[in-house]
């Protein structure tokens, strides 16, 4: 069996891969795989949001989409919404699918 490097940027057999494409990707896999911009998650944008990286949480959606979302909040502490993206997994790639 051959090996390759998946989206995740870990080294697997084909079988393995198989395996690990039902695992539900982190946030911090998301954020490095770039799937939603290099800006989504940085300092200034989480910051004007009342966001942190912690902030977010990652769950299924369909059978091979995940939900990304982080409630938003004002200068108060308020919640005044909700940032949500939908990440589809594709091939070992992660590509948004948010309409």
């Amino acid at each position: 069996m051959g090996i390759s490097r998946n989206a995740f940027g870990r080294s697997e057999t084909h079988k393995q891969q198989r395996i690990y494409k039902m695992t539900k990707p982190t946030v911090n896999q998301i954020r490095e795989s770039l799937a939603l911009g290099p800006y989504f998650f940085s300092r200034d944008t989480l910051r004007f949001f009342g966001q942190t990286m912690s902030s977010f949480k990652t769950e299924w959606h369909d059978s091979n989409i995940v939900r990304l979302y982080a409630p938003m909040k004002d200068s108060s502490g308020d919640k005044i919404g909700t940032t949500e993206r939908f990440i589809k997994i594709e091939n070992d790639k992660l590509i948004e699918v948010t309409v």
